[in-house]
């Protein structure tokens, strides 16, 4: 039998770490495949500063989800979970860039509909009736509608005019709008670059770089000519990289999935405290006058799950240790240059930290990229 001390010292020098099992196993490019691309990502991206150059992914947020752990007293088998909705999600697409400052979030939230004009819908305009998205807090209403060309399933063109309403905060500029799935088609990637992208590169020199994944609706050619429209450019990553390559990924889901976690998980510690003096009311009756309250604190609804959504954004990205965690992960995975103008180079597969793929790692940057790769642990 091996022994925890001997267990955990091989864990530790092997860099091994237990992580929750979310996704298959995908079939990584050859090293010479991923330094060719990143290679040409780096010789777009010296044309352009280090705020012109921002890296996107889009991820689903699960507002619905119980908490993971629980703490229980001595005896009890396991934890009861409260009442929970864990297909209750919406998607956001977080955007970054290179000087760790965050773009305002495009949100996707679910309709019924299916058509391509979705202005008839009532759900943003309930929305919009209630607390905290009113005009007095701030959400105005829009229409978004342009003419895209995209393929259907057998790959044959056609044409149609795709018109969607949406809710801009005045002040963060977040903006909310509708997908029959809550997912991010062509037609919101085009939206999100024409009511996001385009106007924030607009207020700088009117020039960017987006660095994103292989997405099916990222490569559509609607999606590279609206993106060319606003003067931009952009390059993707080697095929099945994201994990080790894409910074959205690597340090910004990850710690904004946990506070919206953490956020849900502290409702639920008021909703405990109000219950608790209920009971303790209650209690204080004689036996047979007692009406002692269930626990059941409310599931999450949508509003409930923006609201908190956004605070977290609030919080979290404008926190110095976590904008310097983004700049720096930007330089250390090779997509803006060091101090000297030089790029990190990808060099292996073979461990899960990404500081031990790259090389020529000066000590400051190395040292940075570690407290960055802590941050998204």
């Amino acid at each position: 039998m091996f022994s925890q001390p001997w267990i955990k010292s091989f864990l530790d020098h092997t860099f091994l770490h237990r992580r929750k099992v979310t996704s298959t196993i995908k079939e990584l490019p050859a090293i010479e495949v991923v330094q060719e691309r990143m290679n040409a990502i780096a010789a777009t991206q010296s044309k352009y500063k280090a705020d012109e150059t921002i890296s996107a992914d889009e991820t689903a947020v699960l507002y619905g989800l119980q908490p993971k752990n629980q703490y229980v007293p001595t005896g009890a088998t396991r934890g009861e979970a409260p009442d929970s909705d864990e297909k209750s999600r919406y998607t956001s697409m977080q955007a970054g860039d290179g000087d760790g400052d965050m773009l305002p979030s495009f949100n996707v939230i679910k309709c019924f509909s299916k058509k391509t004009d979705l202005t008839g819908t009532r759900v943003l305009k309930t929305l919009h009736g209630l607390d905290g998205f009113t005009s007095a807090e701030g959400w105005d209403m829009f229409r978004w509608t342009r003419t895209l060309t995209l393929l259907d399933k057998k790959k044959v063109p056609f044409t149609k005019v795709y018109s969607r309403p949406l809710l801009k905060h005045r002040e963060s500029g977040i903006v909310i709008t509708i997908q029959h799935k809550a997912w991010m088609d062509c037609a919101g990637i085009c939206m999100w670059v024409d009511v996001v992208v385009g106007p924030h590169f607009a207020a700088k020199r009117k020039k960017g770089l987006i660095i994103w994944d292989n997405c099916g609706s990222h490569c559509m050619q609607c999606v590279k000519e609206v993106i060319a429209e606003w003067g931009l450019e952009e390059e993707k990553l080697p095929v099945n990289m994201t994990g080790k390559l894409q910074i959205m990924d690597l340090v910004v889901n990850g710690p904004y999935k946990a506070g919206v976690r953490r956020r849900r998980c502290r409702a639920l510690f008021e909703y405990l405290q109000s219950w608790k003096i209920r009971r303790l009311q209650e209690l204080l009756k004689p036996r047979e006058e007692r009406e002692l309250p269930r626990f059941s604190p409310p599931k999450p609804d949508l509003r409930a799950g923006l609201l908190n959504s956004f605070a977290v954004e609030r919080e979290l990205f404008e926190q110095a240790q976590f904008k310097l965690a983004v700049r720096r992960s930007f330089v250390a995975a090779g997509q803006i240059p060091r101090s000297d103008g030089t790029y990190v180079r990808y060099t292996s597969h073979t461990t899960s930290r990404i500081s031990a793929c790259l090389i020529h790692l000066g000590k400051v940057e190395e040292a940075a990229f570690s407290a960055c790769a802590s941050t998204a642990d």
